[in-house]
Formats: C-alpha cells, structure tokens, sequence
C-alpha cells in the first residue's frame, strides 16, 4: 500500500511568488469532494475505544454493457470498482492490477418475456413494463452488491494493520459512477429520453437547444436533480398506487406523479441501502467522455457532416475526397494511425478511432469541401469549438483557469449550432440537407450533457 494515498491534499502551482497560487485538479484525493469527505470523517466521533487513525476510500464505479463478438448475441454487463487513492496514472496501467471486477450484473432473459406473454394472454407485454422491469432487477443486484458487510464499512470503518506497523480504520466512501447514457438511465431510475431527460439536472426536451446560455447555466444550479425525501415520497406513492391500487405503470394516474421529473416508479438501491449517510447518486454521476462524446456528440456530428457532404454535390464526389484527404494525413508517434480506410465508411472504428478524426485534421480536411462558402464557414466554427472543447476536456490536469476555459468554450458552442440550423434551414439543396442540423443537433440529446456538465467541479459524493 505504499502507494495508496491515506490522506488528501490540496496542489498548487506558484511559478511566480508575485502572483497567488493557483489550484491544480488532477486526482480524485485532490478534490473538493474528497477533501469534503475526509473533513468529515475527521470532525466526527470516533467510535468507543477507537483511537485509531481514521481515512477514507474511495471508491470508483464504472459499468458498461458489452457485446462480446460480431457474429453471436453473447453479451457481459461487468461491474468495475477502482480506488480513488491510487494515482490515475498506476490505475492506468493494466499490468497492475488496480481494476477489480466487483460483479456482472444480469437483465430480464427471453424466457422470462415468454412468461409474461403467457400472462399475456399471448400479447406483447408493453416496453414500458419491460423497461421497469430491467431497471427492477438491476437495482436488486446493487442491493445484493451493498450488503450489511459493506454498510458496516462505510459506517463503522475497516480496520487493518499497513507496512507501517500501525493499524488503521478505513471508511468507505463512494465518489463516483461513471456510465453511458442508457446505464444513467438505470441508476438514476429516469426514463430515457423522457421530458427531463438529463440525469444531472430537470431541463427539459423543448429547452436543450438553449446550451451554454445564462438560463442554461441557472437550471443545471436550481433545478439539479437531488436524492432527497421529496423524491422519495413521490416513487413511493406511485409505487403504492401500483401495487395496492392496480393502476397501470404508464397510466395516467402516474403519469401525474413522476413524468414532470421523468421519474421511474422504482426505489433506487442507493436510496434504500445509502440513505443513512445522505449519499446522492446524481452527484455521483460523472460525464463519460468516450461515449457521451466521442461514441456519442462528435459520432453524430460527423454522420452529419457526410450527409451533408452527400447533399452538396452528386455521385458522393465530395465524400471520396473527404475519404482522399484523411487517408493523405501521416501517422503521428505511437497514438495516432494512419487512415488507411475510406472514414466515410465507419467501418470498425472505436472511440479512439473517432477521437483521432477530430483532434488530428478535422478543420483541414473539412476545410474548403462544402461549396456554399458560408455554410463550410458555419462547419469550420463547429469543428474549432468541437476540437478546442475536447482537448479542454480531456486534460489529466486542470487548474482554476483552464476549467474556465472550458466552461467559456461550453459557452462558445451553442452559437454556432444555432448558426448551422439557421443557415441551413433556407438551403434548397434539399429536406436531407435542411433538416441536418435542426432535427438531431448536437445539443438535442443525451451526449449534450457531456457538455453542459463536465466542467463542473462536482459535489462530495
């Protein structure tokens, strides 16, 4: 455990003694949240007897169902746990081992559909209970997962001897969960792409096209979303009004109750089994780049732009030159290939794939390509905010300043969204032209919420 960092501190980056240090976020035992925590754990009182030196772990989740190969239906849903003590750059590293397999979890099967359908009477069962259904089961197996073993660690601690000699309480703690859009959909018990259909906050579906203004930014504050008893009085009352009333999950009865909040009348584990510790599961909810982003807003951006492309001029003359121009960049060291296979195909590209595409040539290449000069100006603002966005994203250290370029930059970029569905929608080209960006715009969706939450500096979990 040399390397298991048993209290949290604070970095600051001075190079000038005239100027006032500025913080620097790099690990998990640097931030807020776990400083918060720890704070905590120390001002409380120990329990009888107990002199021992308390600390926190912290503990990172992170799910992700898989499709193991291209020619069967077999699929895993595993469960990752990390420690938040140990330095990113050793959790990093696959010959350590720091990623532990903690469960995989299971989802309602063929069979148990074929039995419903015998109840039935041979009729379909509706998705909505087949979704409440999955999301049921999911939460019973996290309640299996956070049994009275783990409650008691989180309560009362763990105690161990370490190298030193010295033994010491070990609190558990949990920080984040991190997952794709339709997993967050799961934890946070909402319904997927419902009226609110962001798990962090209660925007509405009519209002995301309103990314990075001011009311934006007041409702991701005011109207966050909250683990609180309010929450919990209305799922239970949906829930009682189901099973001992008989009305129908998507009836209109609870309807009333929990679509303003896109709410699914289901009791999420982490309420029932982390209540005692005031855990909230949203601020846990932490943005995945790789499928909020990059599987996810710039995936969407670029099919868009190759329709585009294939809209502009006959015979995908454009597109082939696309495809010539990536397939002309040279490789770049170890991280980026080269383009050896037409990107307009999208064929077996991961997430990295696509992260190349943008940060390597996108303005460039796209440069010049679309024959309407202000609608390639449009893209080209598009592309910079999009590249500048993510760079800023992705940094494994941030300070003070470049957070408030990323939070400038959220700003920066829904201007030009509207811009592109204004200066399209009058094109004559045609429909598939005009409706590119006003119909699926990047703000329009779940991966918008990598934008509008990331450069938050987040809540002790």
């Amino acid at each position: 455990m040399q390397n298991f960092h048993f209290d949290p501190f604070e970095v600051l980056w001075q190079p000038d003694p005239a100027v006032p240090p500025t913080r620097v976020y790099s690990e998990l035992y640097n931030s807020d949240a776990f400083l918060k925590a720890h704070r905590e754990l120390q001002d409380s009182p120990p329990p009888p007897d107990c002199t021992r030196p308390r600390v926190v772990v912290g503990l990172m989740f992170w799910s992700d169902e898989t499709h193991l190969t291209n020619f069967s239906a077999a699929k895993l849903w595993p469960l990752y746990m990390f420690f938040g003590n140990e330095s990113k750059y050793r959790r990093a590293k696959p010959s350590l081992n720091l990623c532990h397999h903690v469960a995989y979890f299971e989802k309602p099967s063929d069979d148990f559909k074929d039995f419903v359908t015998s109840k039935f009477q041979g009729r379909l069962p509706p998705k909505s209970f087949m979704a409440y259904c999955k999301m049921e089961m999911f939460h019973a197996q996290w309640e299996v997962i956070l049994d009275d073993e783990l409650l008691d660690a989180i309560k009362n601690g763990i105690v161990l001897m370490c190298q030193d000699g010295i033994e010491w309480c070990f609190y558990i703690r949990i920080f984040t969960y991190s997952a794709d859009y339709p997993e967050k959909v799961l934890i946070a018990t909402i319904r997927n792409l419902g009226d609110c259909p962001c798990p962090h906050c209660l925007v509405t579906k009519d209002k995301l096209d309103q990314l990075s203004t001011e009311a934006d930014v007041r409702t991701r504050t005011d109207e966050a979303r909250r683990d609180d008893e309010g929450r919990h009085e209305l799922v239970q009352e949906a829930l009682s009004k189901i099973q001992h009333d008989g009305v129908a999950l998507s009836g209109k009865v609870v309807d009333d109750l929990l679509k303003p909040q896109s709410l699914h009348p289901v009791m999420s584990a982490f309420s029932k089994r982390l209540k005692f510790v005031k855990f909230d599961i949203f601020s846990a909810l932490v943005v995945d780049l790789l499928h909020e982003f990059e599987l996810g807003v710039w995936k969407a951006l670029f099919i868009h732009l190759l329709r585009i492309l294939e809209a502009s001029q006959k015979h995908a003359v454009l597109v082939h030159e696309l495809d010539r121009r990536y397939r002309l960049v040279p490789a770049f060291g170890k991280t980026i290939r080269r383009f050896t296979l037409n990107v307009s195909e999208m064929k077996r590209k991961a997430a990295r794939d696509y992260e190349d595409l943008l940060q390597v040539v996108a303005i460039p290449v796209f440069d010049g390509l679309i024959p309407n000069q202000k609608h390639n100006q449009v893209v080209i603002s598009i592309l910079s905010v999009c590249a500048r966005w993510h760079a800023l994203a992705k940094l494994r250290m941030q300070t003070d300043v470049t957070l408030q370029l990323l939070e400038d930059t959220t700003a920066q970029l829904g201007p030009p969204l509207k811009t592109g569905a204004t200066a399209t929608a009058s094109s004559s080209t045609n429909n598939y032209y005009q409706t590119n960006w006003s119909s699926d715009s990047l703000s329009n969706g779940p991966g918008s919420s990598s934008f509008r939450h990331t450069s938050a500096r987040g809540s002790p979990a």
